[in-house]
């Protein structure tokens, strides 16, 4: 999380969306996006607008023990990321995420 920190740092928030005081999604830059679903009952599944370049990224949160010890700069193969998210040429994401759980991308983490 702190690369996404550094990438984001100097961006204003763009694309917010809040479907309740919950669930959360925006963007900071063309760098880097996150969504929040702090809902303990309900996943949050919706097409979330970014403004990311369309491609494959990993979801840096996918697996917290490979956040701490992996920088995803130095990702190989898709198979070295648990939790693959695909922005389309629009820059929409389609997501779902379980309760309490979060979804991390940024321009570093993309596979293709």
């Amino acid at each position: 999380m702190i690369e996404w920190k550094n990438l984001a740092a100097t961006y204003d928030y763009e694309n917010y969306l809040e479907t309740s005081s919950n669930q959360i999604s925006f963007s900071r830059g063309s760098n880097t996006f996150i969504a929040f679903n702090r809902d303990e009952h309900s996943s949050f599944t919706a097409s979330l607008p970014s403004s990311m370049e369309e491609g494959t990224y990993c979801n840096i949160m996918g697996d917290f023990s490979q956040t701490f010890t992996q920088s995803y700069q130095d990702l190989e193969k898709e198979e070295d990321c648990e939790e693959e998210v695909s922005v389309d040429k629009d820059g929409f994401i389609n997501a779902s995420l379980s309760p309490f759980s979060v979804l991390a991308i940024h321009s570093n983490s993309k596979l293709s």
